[in-house]
């Protein structure tokens, strides 16, 4: 239900292309500081699906990455109260540079789970770039892989709306799990996959301090942060950004153990995105600002239970279309080990 979206149009990106695929599907957006977006959210056919709330000023934030989470956990848990309201079963949580994938019908994957459960979670896959030039990666990159990721490894979950559930960090809600077998579903993470975007959310934590960022779990993330740390200036340090990027980015995927072992979505005629305002491209390495998202689930009533994990040796085949996307619901980008 919630993840940070980075104004370069991701979160504008998904919205538009829910109804295309999801029909009436409710979405829970909360809008920092990118007020473009509220005359799209408040216009048809975003209207009526679109819940929204706002925030004030965060683009002061330079140590986003823990403060994005409590945001984020305050914006999901408002969330399922609205979604209770509103007859709303299952609410998901995925951020605006992720997909839902799904082998199945969503109503066949919670009758797959034991009664009472309230977490359900997806395992994810890590999108493989392949150039620092701006493109729409949902529509570029078919190519994902669970090796050597660079960021979360535990998937994202769906949670039933009763009155218990809480959002128990950014990966789970609270209560029973189920893990969904990655044959039946998936989560697809386009992690930093724009170099727009990877400066904006990276520059967004340089005030980090050494011990918070000793705390992130992902050698990438911390060492992102470090190198906008000592390289700041856009006019001066864009090689420096780029020499990274390529390095860290595009080459750490460009290994036979990787490519040997990544899945291969074929390519397939995806609903037409916005494109960014030219006003939120980053120029010359800007911060970029954000805004909170999320998704809701409807039209099904069930539960699920146990924790997700990721088998190195799982092979799977994900189909060639989007056929029973019906339940599908995304959230912004949050700051979490995701960004």
């Amino acid at each position: 239900s919630t993840r940070i979206a980075h104004a370069q149009a991701a979160a504008l990106r998904v919205v538009a292309a829910v109804p295309h695929q999801t029909g009436d599907l409710p979405f829970f957006i909360h809008v920092e500081d990118t007020p473009e977006l509220l005359p799209l959210l408040s216009s048809e056919p975003y209207r009526g699906m679109v819940t929204i709330s706002q925030k004030g000023d965060t683009s002061h934030f330079k140590d986003n990455y823990w403060t994005l989470q409590d945001r984020q956990r305050a914006h999901v848990n408002a969330s399922l109260a609205r979604s209770r309201e509103m007859g709303v079963e299952w609410l998901f949580h995925v951020d605006d540079d992720e997909l839902i994938w799904l082998d199945k019908p969503f109503a066949e994957i919670i009758a797959a789970a034991p009664k009472g459960t309230t977490n359900i979670t997806f395992s994810n896959l890590e999108a493989i770039p392949t150039t620092v030039e701006p493109v729409n990666y949902f529509e570029h990159i078919h190519t994902f892989t669970k090796k050597r990721m660079l960021a979360y490894v535990n998937g994202k979950p769906v949670g039933r709306t009763v009155p218990e559930t809480k959002l128990d960090g950014p990966h789970r809600f609270c209560g029973p799990s189920y893990a969904v077998p990655m044959t039946d579903g998936v989560i697809l993470h386009y992690e930093s996959c724009d170099f727009n975007q990877w400066c904006g959310k990276f520059l967004n934590q340089i005030d980090c301090t050494p011990e918070r960022k000793q705390s992130i779990p992902f050698p990438y993330y911390r060492d992102s942060i470090s190198l906008f740390q000592q390289f700041n200036d856009p006019e001066k340090h864009m090689p420096q950004w780029l020499d990274f990027y390529k390095r860290r980015k595009i080459d750490h995927y460009n290994t036979h153990e990787i490519r040997t072992a990544a899945r291969h979505i074929a390519k397939m005629e995806r609903p037409r995105m916005i494109d960014p305002p030219p006003s939120r491209q980053l120029e010359g390495g800007g911060a970029q600002q954000h805004a909170h998202a999320a998704g809701a689930a409807t039209g099904v009533a069930t539960a699920v239970s146990a924790r997700a994990r990721l088998d190195d040796d799982t092979d799977f085949e994900l189909v060639e279309d989007l056929r029973d996307l019906g339940c599908m619901s995304t959230v912004g980008p949050v700051a979490t080990n995701e960004g």
